[in-house]
Parts: C-alpha cells; structure tokens; sequence
C-alpha cells in the first residue's frame, strides 16, 4: 500500500508538470516587465530562485518587497528605470525578509519614498525613506537614490537608505542625494550591521531639526550600534546636520559614526559638509576608526571642522586642509570651548595617530587651528557621553602641519600625551621630539590646494627612517603629498593633464589652472574623452566650457572651437538660469563621462591641461676622442619634470675602463671652447656649473667599455643649494661628462654636450 501510494503521487506530479504551461513567466529564469507582468512585484512575486526581473525604462509607481528571495532585479538603466514612492506613504524597496548577498538590485533611481517601521524600531518611528534593509543583506549596485524624505521629528532614521541589523550589506557604485531626515542618516542610517560601501557618492543630503526635543546627526550618513563599515573611494559631499535650536545639537555633517561602532575609510574624499556643532566632515564619538589615503577638505563646524572624535584610530596618508570652526569660543547652552579644532577637534581618552598626513590651511575661530586636544569640553545642556573626562593620547609621525591659524590647543588636557615624531610643524621654535622640523614645506601651489611637495622642500627624505622607504627607494617623506592632485603625461603629444587634489570653485578652478602654467582642460575627440575618464576615473571635475558669454553657446576657455560633445541626456539645461560651466561626470553613476551644465559655484576637481613646455633632449658639440680611441657619449632618458624626485637619468658609454669621471651641469646655456690645449675635447656647457657624484668607470683598462650612469633629477632633489635650484618647468639645462685620460693633454677628456628642457 505505501508503495502504490508513492506511485500515484508521483503520478499526479508527472501530470502537474505536463499540464504547467510551456514557458510561464514563473518557470523563466528571466521575467520582463512590463511585457510578462505590468508591475514590479508582480514579477517579483512570481520569479523563483536564481531568477532576473528585467525592468524596462519608465516610471513605476509602486513600492516593492523582495520577499527573501535570491534574485536579481535589474533596472533598465538607473537614469531611466525609476520606481517612485509618491503619495504611497512607505519606503520605496523594503529587504526585510532574510535576503543575503544572492538577491540583487541595480540599475534603478529609488525616488519619493517616506519611510517604513522596522521590526524592532521604536513605536512610531520611520526607517529608509528610499530603501528600508532590516535584518537583510542583498547587493544594491548602480542605483541613484534621492529627493526621498522622513518628516517626523525625532523619529526618522536614514533618508535615503536605512540598514539594520544586516550581517554584510553591500552597496556599490550608487549615488545617495538630496534625502533628508528630521534625525539621524540623511542620506543613509546603518545601525547594527556589518557593511561594505564601494564607489559610492552622498551628496547634498540633510539631517535638519526644528524642535527643541530633538537633535540631528550624519547629514550625509549615520553609523551606530556597534556597525562595522569599511567605505572605499566614496564622495561625501555638500551634507548638513543642522537645527534651529542651540539647546539640541548637531553632529558629524558628512558622516557620524557612534556607540561602539567601527569605520574604515579609504580613497575617499569628504568635502564642503557643515554640522551645526560638532565634527562637519566627521564626528566619532567612541569605537574604532581607520582613515587612509583620503581628503578632508572644506568642512565646517563650531568644533572639529574637519574631524571631531573621542574614539581611537589612525589616520594615514590623508589631507585635512581648509576647514574651520566658526564660533568664538563658549556660548551660553554650548558652554563647550567652541571654536576650537579647525582641523582636528580631539576628547575622551581615546589613542590616536597621525601618519603621512598634511595638516593645512585649517582654521579656527578661538584656538586649536590644526588640532585641539580637550579634557573638559562639554558642558551646559550638551554634555557628550565619552568626550568628557581623559586625555586623547596623540601621536604625530611624518607629518605636516602648516599655515593653520590658531595651531594647537590643550583645554584641560595635558601635552604630554601628544608625541610628534619626524614631522614639520610650524610654531615657535622646534616641536619636542626626534626628526621634528619647522621650516616651509615649500608645497608646489598650496594657493590652490596642490600640497606635493617641490624639489629642494626640506620634508623630502625627511621622514621617520623606521617607516617603509617611497617608491623609488629613497627614505620616505613628511606629508601626504602621495594623495595629491591626479598627474599624468600624454607621451605622444608632452601635453600633461592634473587634477586638483581639493574641490574648488569655477574661480578657484581657473585660478589653479592659471597657477600651474595651463587651462582648464578642452576636449577635441571622443578618443581624448576616453582617455580623460580612463585615467583620472569617474570624479567631479570642471572642464574649460562655459557659455557665460552668450547663453547656449558654449565656447572652450582657450579658444578652441566646439567640434566635440558629450552631453548627458537632457543635457544642458539652464537649470536654475545660472548654469554656465561644464562638468564632466557630474553624475559618474547615472552619467558616467558624460557633461552637465552647472552654477559657477558648484564644487569640483578642476581638470587642468597644460601645453608641453618641454622639448626631447638634444646633443650637441663635440665629444672628445680618447688617448685608446673611444669615443665617450652622454645620454639622457626618461621625463626631466621639475616636480619629480627621480626618474631622468644621465648614461655615459663609451669612456675608458677604470677611470674616474663625474657628470656636471649648467643653466647658463651652451658653449664650444678648447678645453686645454692640444685637446681633442672641448668644453660644451657655461659657468657657473655644478658637479655630480663622482664615479668609477668600470669596464676594462685601455677599452671603451666604460661607463657612468646617474639620475639627475635623484641627485638634484636632496641638494636644495645646487645650481639650477628651484628647479622651474621651462628651464634649459646643460650637461657633460668630464673623466680621467692620464696620456690625454690636460689628463682629462670631455664627451659631448645634451641639452634639456625641464618639463612641468
């Protein structure tokens, strides 16, 4: 009996499959929509595991569920493919259902959407205006995310996305703007998870309060309950955490990361925020944090322009530069030494450390311009858990710290517990401490944020001997010169493309331009765009078009005629009626490479082209032939850049074996004298000149198999008294090898002359 039953079940079951339809949408491994199922859900309500909902372009006003299931939901494109959360009164995607990594959306902008409860969120409050994560972890990529927003007060959580307790999220390539939320994460809220966030822009995004019952924090994001986050090469740009009330504060503009939470930082910039209160760009109130490689610059707050923390961390490789506080000391409620901490506001007991770092251009209003160290820094109604009481333990290694205004500042703290270690630091005097220095780094134009450091600074090979040697083998430098501003040569044409390292203005943009010898950058073919995109990646950047002059006749800053273009859709469009100048991906998600109209002052990188001001090195007078025949001849290879440590070396074949020579140099110009008499040679450079290293030959007595070798611009570079210093892009320099010839008149013999351009 139990035998038959089996059979007949099975039966039923041949029958069911038989009976399916051939091809139904819930049997597909891919559903389109609208051409299967007229909505979304619809389709994501039939698909089955490992399936792929096709979205074509248009607008779909709707609000979907992923259900947990492990599929992949996939715009049509983000720019055209919108699903829109008007008058539906939820968040617009909700993953709340266990889903992992295997469910995927992309390709969507989420717009319009108001907020969902959470499962174990406070009673009446509203979580992910755009994208609610609850207990989920999928893969969001290539989505636009914005104009969504929260509007209860106090109890609104993550404007844009709200994720909690996800066990690793990840969020790659989108860009998060204009949410807002009436509390906490503006742009996006992540509270007890685990998340990895890639190439992500957040920008524009607000967390304001009008309420007295009320503060705000992470106008661009907000990271809590003990959240690990690791966020590599994102943008946090243009955020608010804002109120009308100085009785309730305001937290961490771009990014607040609190109660025992961990964040890593790499390859990211955090521009242009504002917090009402403490930490524009970052505040960290306790945890863990790690910054690396990165650009805090242009942010503003009462305390802690740049960054504001009580936790522990490291940062590494990074520019804090340009930002400020701006309140003048202790205001009534905020009794908290405000206006201190333009770069860098330190409290709590946490240990910090400083490595590789440029600490530049902050300023503050009362004291602390670079870095204030607080003890006993709160106070009146804002008395902040785990800022008040300790001492933040500092150290300082490799660093730079100029042109701060206000410099350190110790509010009841002792400083004793900052060490500085091998740096420069601008003061009175030199900072206590092994390698420390105070001398003008000599920044290449620190008038335009470009803080590389030139030949002849005082901070080249300057740094901590203990730390790893630069690239090129040399003892490591003080500074962050290695985030500087993006800088390539066009081999074929000697034209060379830079980017500026900080997000300027079109005034400030032209002014860098004008500053390092170019324009901004002029675009003639598609293939020149392609290049432009494939070596500077997807970043703002200004390009030199405007039609300031005449409106929608848009003209190239050095006159060249527009014979290319590579507008986004809609594109341009006057919006607003002042947008007059171009950038190029000013949406790199939605528009990656392609150019939209903007405001003068909008912010960006500018993209600079300068003119080849260098030509090929090029040999001239005559070489000398030795007392055994040989004719000695000088070389040069490689790119001579005045900016540049290494990389233009000077060869010599041809010389006698086992003689000593050396290679010397001029910037007088060319000459072709008798070099004694009866010699053969004859001297190819003017005076004043300038010897190089001496050398031994090598090779084999009384054979031509000699040689010498040097890298000039190696040599040049640890010699800030050598002739020819500053070096200056433009400059002509000369040179020529001199070497020991016993039976040669004078005893010496010459080879012949090459003359150079130094390039930019």
């Amino acid at each position: 009996m139990k035998t038959a039953a089996l059979l007949n079940v099975s039966s039923i079951a041949r029958w069911l499959l038989l009976l399916a339809p051939i091809g139904s949408a819930a049997a597909q491994s891919t559903i389109a929509v609208p051409q299967d199922f007229a909505t979304i859900q619809q389709a994501i309500n039939a698909a089955l595991p490992g399936a792929t909902v096709l979205v074509s372009a248009g607008t779909y006003n709707e609000s979907i569920d992923l259900l947990g299931k492990a599929i992949t939901v996939r715009g049509e494109s983000e720019v055209t493919t919108i699903i829109d959360g008007t008058s539906l009164n939820s968040s617009v995607v909700r993953f709340r259902s266990n889903e992992s990594n295997s469910t995927v959306l992309e390709n969507f902008t989420i717009q319009n959407g108001s907020g969902s409860a959470a499962a174990q969120g406070p009673a009446g409050a509203l979580y992910g205006g755009g994208i609610l994560c609850d207990g989920a972890s999928p893969v969001i990529r290539q989505c636009i995310i914005r104009n969504n927003s929260i509007p209860i007060a106090g109890n609104s959580r993550g404007g844009g996305i709200a994720i909690l307790n996800a066990a690793n999220i990840r969020i790659e390539s989108c860009r998060i703007e204009l949410n807002s939320t009436q509390f906490s994460g503006g742009g996006m809220l992540i509270n007890g998870s685990t998340a990895v966030v890639l190439n992500t822009d957040i920008v524009g995004n607000a967390a304001f309060s009008s309420t007295t019952s009320y503060g705000t924090s992470g106008g661009g994001m907000s990271v809590g309950y003990s959240s690990t986050v690791q966020m590599t090469g994102c943008l946090i740009e243009g955020n608010s955490a804002s109120s009308n009330h100085n009785s309730v504060s305001s937290t961490g503009g771009g990014l607040h990361v609190w109660l025992s939470s961990n964040i890593t930082l790499s390859s990211c910039v955090i521009g242009g925020n504002f917090a009402r209160h403490y930490g524009g760009g970052l505040w960290i109130n306790g945890g863990t944090f790690a910054i690396s490689d990165s650009t805090i610059d242009n942010n503003a707050a009462k305390k802690g322009g740049g960054l504001s923390t009580s936790g522990s961390g490291t940062v590494v490789r990074t520019v804090i530069s340009r930002n400020s506080t701006n309140s003048p000391g202790s205001t009534g409620a905020l009794s908290a030494n405000y206006g201190n901490g333009g770069g860098v506001a330190l409290g709590g007991a946490g240990t910090i450390s400083f490595n590789d770092c440029s600490l530049v251009a902050n300023q503050a209003s009362h004291s602390g311009g670079a870095i204030s160290a607080c003890r006993q820094c709160s106070g009146g109604s804002l008395n902040y858990s785990g800022w008040n009481g300790g001492t933040p333990n500092v150290t300082v290694s490799n660093s730079i710290i100029w042109d701060n205004g206000g410099g350190f500042s110790f509010i009841d703290a002792n400083p004793l517990y900052t060490t500085f270690r091998f740096s420069d630091v601008q003061g009175t005097g030199i900072w206590a401490g092994i390698g420390n220095i105070n001398a003008d780094p000599i920044f290449w134009r620190k008038e335009v944020q470009d803080y590389r450091l030139t030949p002849g600074s005082p901070c080249i090979d300057s740094g901590d001997p203990a730390f790893p040697s630069d690239p090129d083998g040399s003892p490591t430098d003080m500074g962050a010169s290695d985030v500087m501003a993006l800088d390539y040569v066009d081999t074929s044409s000697g034209t060379r493309y830079l980017a500026s390292a900080g997000l300027l203005d079109i005034p400030a943009a032209r002014a860098f331009a004008t500053a390092v010898g170019g324009h901004l950058i002029s675009i003639g073919s598609a293939s020149e765009q392609s290049w432009i995109t494939g070596q500077f990646g997807l970043a703002h950047m200004w390009i030199g078009l405007s039609d300031e002059a005449m409106e929608g006749q848009f003209l190239w800053d050095n006159g060249e005629p527009l014979a290319y273009s590579n507008w986004a859709t809609g594109e341009p469009n006057n919006g607003g009626g002042n947008q007059d100048h171009v950038l190029l991906n000013f949406d790199p998600v939605a528009y990656a490479g392609r150019w939209n109209d903007q405001p003068s002052t909008a912010l960006a990188h500018a993209l600079v082209e300068i003119p080849p001001l260098c030509t090929p090195p090029l040999a001239y007078c005559t070489a000398g032939t030795t007392t055994n025949g040989c004719d000695p001849l000088l070389s040069a290879t490689g790119t001579p850049s005045a900016t540049a440590n290494s990389g233009f070396t000077l060869s010599v074949s041809g010389v006698e074996g086992q003689r000593q020579g050396l290679v010397f140099y001029s910037v007088s110009g060319r000459k072709q004298g008798v070099w004694t008499n009866g010699s053969t040679s004859f001297l190819c450079v003017k005076a004043p000149t300038q010897r190089m290293t001496g050398q031994t030959s090598g090779g084999t007595n009384n054979s031509c198999d000699g040689s010498f070798s040097i890298d000039w611009l190696a040599w040049i570079a640890t010699r800030p008294t050598a002739v020819g210093q500053p070096l200056t892009p433009g400059q002509l320099v000369q040179a020529q090898c001199w070497f020991r010839d016993p039976s040669a008149p004078g005893t010496t013999n010459l080879s012949q002359g090459v003359e150079w351009q130094l390039c930019p």
